[in-house]
Formats: C-alpha cells, structure tokens, sequence
C-alpha cells in the first residue's frame, strides 16, 4: 500500500524528549538539525512536493528548542505550510499578535492539554501535569539574556541546567563519549561524531570560493568569513572583531583575567585550551612540530612557523627607525629598545648593559670562564647553546641555510646573511674613523688596526708583527725562499 509522505519522513526523522534533548551539547544540536534537514532534503530530491514537516519549520524558523512532548493520544507530528503567516499554534492554528503576553489555549484538540505561547518569539509549549511553565520559563531567557546556572571552577554562566554540566567536564576531565576506531574520548557527543567522520574521511561540506572541503557547517561558515572579511563578532569592552565567536570568547578573557585551564602538574592557568594543551608539552618534552630543513623541534607550530624564516629569509617586522628587517616579533621588539637606549640588565663585572636577561647571563661566561655546552664529538665547549648547535653541523656536515640567490649553502644563519652581502652590495659595517665600509664585521675589525695600531699575527721565525693573518703568511713566504734557511 503507499505509505503518505509524512510518515516517510517520520521513518527518517528523531525526535527527542525534553530530558534527552537537554542531555546533547550544542554541537550535538548542530548536527542534529543538520542531519534533519537532510533528510528532508533527500524526500524532496525523489519527487516530494507537499506541506514541510512541522520540525523543518521550525529549524528553518531558528527555534532552539526541537524536543517534543509525549501526549497521550497525541495526534501525529503536525505537518505546516512553509508560506509565511502570522504565528500560530501547531495544534489549533489560531493566531497570536502580542509580544511578551502569555496565552493558554484549553481545548478538546489534543486531550485537555494546555498550550503555553512565548509572546517574544511564539514558539508554544505543551503541558502535562509535572511540566507546568518550567519549559517555557528556560525558553523565555533566550530573550532575557539570563544566565543562572554558573560554573564554581570558573565562574562561566549558562541558561540551562544542562549546558553547565557538559561545560563541567572540561575541568573534571570527564570524558563519556569513546571512539571504537582509536580510543580516543571526548566530553560531548558532537565532539565524537565530528571526530569520527576523520576516520571515515567524510568532509560534505564544500566552500564554493575556494573549494575547500569541511567535516561540519558550522565550520564552513566560519570559513566563509575568510573570503567575505567579515567579522560579525565584537568585544563589548574594546571593540575589536573577530571572525568566529571562540575566538571573541578567548579574547574576552584579556579583559576579565579569566583563566579557566590549569595545569594539573605546576598550578599554572591560561584563558585559552589550546595554551594549555602546549604549556603540558614542557613537562612532557614533547615536541611534535619538525623542520624538515635542519630537523629541529618545537613544541607548537607557531614556532616552527617562525623559525622556518631562518631559511626562506622572510622578514616580515621592520624597523620604521632604520628599516631593518626581523623574523620573529621579540627580535624586532628587542632591537626597538637598541633605538630607544633601553639596555636595563647590566653586568657587575664589567658594567656592560644588555637588552634581555638572557643575553646577560650568557656574557657572564665570559667573565666565569665557563663553557657549560660540550660538543658530544669532540669534546669542544661553548659559551652559548647556539654556538654548539652551529659548531655541531661542521661533524654531521649539515648546511640548512641556502641563498636563494646562487643556492650555496651555510651551516649558521649569520654566514648567510653575510653572504648575501655579496649579492645585494650592501656594506653594513663602517669604520668610525674613517667612514670606509665593509660586508662583514670580522673585514671592519682587522681594517680598525690600522687605526689603533694593533698587530696581534706575530711571526715565529723573527717576531715581526702584523695586523692580520694575511699580511703575516705573505711575510713567511720570505723565510721559506731565504737561501740562508
């Protein structure tokens, strides 16, 4: 016999009660209003032109609240036309105009149930006995902007009673929900679903600027941001925008101090999961972010994305003082000091003054003598751990820093750079007495002992000094074709 197409939708469809549907997160909502919608898409794709099912309606109307309430002898789910009309109720179809009036309709229609009828928004409510107005009540703080459920580790308030305690499994950790591909659980069930669709490889949702595919809609809208600049979400307190709404939350927290995730080995916070997830990484020593030019590690892909500056010579910080260029933002913010004189480390030794700490402590080995980083080869040791990592690549012959200009290569980022000297012409390194320039600093310092008179290239054979190691191996040349010798 043929079955009516409203049943064939209530095949496809789920429906929920109102405890079930408190009990999803709101990712599980998301999901669950997507897959609706898809399968009504599916009828009307084999031929279904009648009235939309009353849930599509309501999905498409953006209601947030899809559960149903179990009647007894309630009729089937009713089915509404999609033409706009004034609000009604899906029960007896009468119309309601009032904003924030309450109206209770009594009548034969669905058993002695009463109809409860938002006047904001006219979304109705079925009462039966131990419902009363409670579902109405929580609805109505969608309007309201009321949030009386907080959370005690960090003070973040929610709507609804079931919000607060999916939230409360981000600080206990608890994880309820377990993939039986990997193993891997998650705290609500729309963060499994979105998971295992990594497994399956499935991505259906397609972005038609760029193509790019995503595994939920939510995210493709996100995404869309991207091509269109916009920034719906802004910070009440400063005004800044922001293209998807985790990340306003995240930003927010500058402004209140919150820090809600704390590690669990040292006590430290942070306003932000993701830090969090990086910061447990010291403690591990995990650092899964590799070059694949010199093979170093890092611990977030930020810092590999800096690093790998260093060998693509990107310079994206310059000086509006000198137009110098820097790959890192704490280099460029350290140079700017240079301009400003700021130099507040100072050392008791020699009185010299430094721009970081760190810098301090690695110029007192100088003064201590002590070369804390011994080269596993050879045994060589090194003030600075930098100078062991470039002393090291002389053993393994490793050349990670290519000019792109001629393709030589160089064991350290400074030989490059002094390199590339060559091919631009530039000559950074003037002598204060004279004005001559030159390509490299170690050129500007043998040139200055023609000016203090230094001559350090002393000749064995007679004593002769010289001011550098050239001048000193053309003397011996003379020693060498002496007769006499």
């Amino acid at each position: 016999p043929h079955r009516p197409w409203g049943s064939a939708f209530e095949d496809l469809a789920l429906f929920f009660t109102r405890k079930e549907w408190e009990l999803l997160g709101d990712e599980d909502k998301g999901l669950y209003r997507d897959q609706m919608l898809r399968n009504y898409q599916a009828l009307v794709s084999l031929g279904y032109q009648g009235p939309t099912p009353d849930l599509i309606c309501r999905i498409q109307q953006g209601e947030v609240e899809l559960w149903l309430v179990p009647v007894r002898n309630q009729l089937p789910v009713q089915w509404t036309q999609k033409a706009a009309e004034p609000r009604k109720s899906p029960v007896c179809r009468e119309g309601f105009k009032g904003r924030r009036d309450l109206k209770s309709l009594e009548g034969s229609t669905q058993k002695g149930e009463v109809l409860y009828i938002c006047g904001e928004c006219g979304k109705s409510f079925r009462d039966q006995q131990e419902l009363r107005l409670s579902h109405l009540h929580v609805h109505q703080r969608v309007h309201t902007g009321e949030k009386p459920h907080h959370c005690s580790e960090c003070g973040k308030s929610f709507n609804q009673l079931s919000h607060l305690r999916v939230h409360q499994r981000i600080h206990t950790g608890e994880k309820h929900y377990c993939c039986a591909d990997c193993g891997k659980s998650f705290n609500q069930l729309s963060h499994l679903q979105s998971h295992q669709l990594i497994h399956a490889g499935v991505k259906p949702y397609h972005c038609v600027e760029c193509g790019k595919s995503f595994r939920q809609r939510s995210t493709l809208a996100q995404h869309l941001h991207v091509h269109t600049g916009a920034k719906p979400y802004g910070c009440a307190e400063c005004g800044k925008s922001f293209n998807r709404s985790s990340n306003l939350r995240v930003h927010q927290r500058l402004h209140t101090g919150e820090k809600p995730h704390r590690c669990a080995e040292c006590g430290n916070s942070f306003s932000d999961p993701s830090r969090l997830r990086v910061h447990r990484r010291v403690h591990t020593g995990e650092k899964p972010h590799h070059c694949d030019e010199c093979g170093k590690s890092f611990r977030d892909l930020s810092r590999l994305r800096i690093h790998w500056r260093v060998h693509t010579g990107e310079k994206p910080y310059h000086c509006p003082e000198c137009g110098k260029g820097f790959a890192r933002p704490d280099l460029f913010q350290i140079h700017m000091q240079v301009h400003r004189g700021e130099k507040p480390y100072h050392c008791t030794e020699c009185g010299k003054s430094f721009v970081r700490p760190s810098f301090l402590r690695a110029h007192l080995h100088v003064h201590t003598g002590e070369k804390p980083y011994p080269c596993a080869e050879c045994g060589t040791s090194f003030h600075y751990p930098s100078q062991l990592r470039i002393h090291e690549r002389l053993h393994t012959g490793k050349k990670p820093y290519h000019c792109i200009e001629c393709g030589r290569s160089f064991n350290s980022p400074t030989h490059l750079r002094v390199h590339q000297h060559v091919h631009t012409g530039e000559k950074p390194y003037g002598c204060n007495e004279c004005g001559k320039s030159f390509t490299r600093p170690s050129y500007l310092h043998v040139h200055q002992r023609v000016h203090t008179g230094e001559k350090p290239c002393c000749c064995a054979e007679c004593g002769k000094s010289f001011g550098d190691h050239s001048a000193l191996n053309k003397h011996q040349e003379t020693h060498r074709s002496d007769p006499c010798l």
